[in-house]
């Protein structure tokens, strides 16, 4: 980000064009290197200009103190700090601090979110399935001597399954069909918090409706299955 700001020949000068010289705050400096970018906020910022300056601890404190340590050896590497932290400043306390406890807060909203629509969408999904097998069975209660026609007549299984899942599941497909303009506007205005962000790929919505799809299709066909193995001649009867 820097070497699209200043030129390379400001950079290893120093000299930042804008910068107040009379400033109190001003600080003598020079670059040793440039870094590639990279994030040090969150993904809802774009990353911009950023310096690390390495003073003298004669005249500034350090606050921070960046450790990289072996994963599983976090007490010991945090108990050999405490004790140097504390043979150097014997007053205040060392306060340690886990880069990825800092990291996960800034995306705290995103993981409730994920949480309560996870539930939601399982609420969702058993209220579903749970209606469209109702509505399963009463359709076909009510076709039972349709069915035992075409069996008669020397109509297959399957043939019965098709027909039953075909009038159920077109109404399924329309249901899909107007719920993606809403899934994708609401997809869309969430993603456009965040500066960086992906695009919503339409494998999503074929896979998506697949998964629909093929659990409507399972929850229909058990009481169609049942409907088409039964004996023709029962079902006359009782009709």
């Amino acid at each position: 980000m820097l070497r699209k700001s200043f030129s390379h020949e400001d950079i290893v000068a120093g000299n930042f064009p804008g910068a107040e010289s009379n400033s109190p705050e001003t600080i003598d400096f020079f670059v040793s290197g440039v870094v590639d970018d990279f994030h040090y906020n969150s993904l809802y910022d774009e990353v911009g200009n950023f310096a690390f300056f390495m003073q003298s601890p004669k005249d500034h404190h350090h606050r921070f103190l960046l450790v990289k340590y072996e994963e599983g050896r976090a007490l010991e590497v945090m108990d050999g700090i405490d004790k140097t932290f504390s043979s150097i400043y014997p007053g205040p306390a060392f306060e340690p601090l886990f880069l990825n406890d800092q990291l996960r807060e800034q995306y705290s909203s995103e993981e409730r979110l994920l949480a309560v629509t996870g539930w939601f969408s399982i609420v969702t999904v058993l209220i579903a399935v749970s209606g469209l097998f109702a509505y399963s069975s009463y359709s076909v209660r009510r076709r039972t001597k349709e069915i035992g026609i075409r069996k008669v007549n020397g109509a297959f299984v399957f043939q019965v399954i098709v027909l039953l899942n075909k009038g159920l599941l077109k109404w399924v497909a329309v249901s899909f069909l107007l719920a993606i303009p809403f899934a994708l506007w609401g997809m869309h205005e969430w993603l456009k918090n965040f500066a960086y962000h992906t695009s919503v790929s339409w494998w999503i919505f074929a896979a998506t409706g697949l998964i629909v799809f093929a659990v409507a299709a399972i929850t229909v066909s058990w009481n169609c299955w049942w409907a088409a193995i039964r004996n023709p001649v029962e079902a006359l009867r009782n009709e």
